[in-house]
């Protein structure tokens, strides 16, 4: 599967939303990367900001 940056970052948060809604315990992270320009992601109810 392929996934650009968008659709994967909009994937590993909603594993991030969904392991702290079942109260799995996990402390899942977005990866850091270096800062090169702003970019805005528009998901539902949220502005991501990178």
């Amino acid at each position: 599967m392929n996934l650009d940056d968008k659709l994967m970052h909009s994937f590993m948060e909603m594993l991030i939303d969904s392991s702290k809604r079942a109260e799995w315990d996990l402390e899942l992270r977005l990866p850091v990367s270096e800062p090169t320009t702003s970019t805005n992601i528009s998901l539902p109810g949220k502005v991501l900001r990178h």
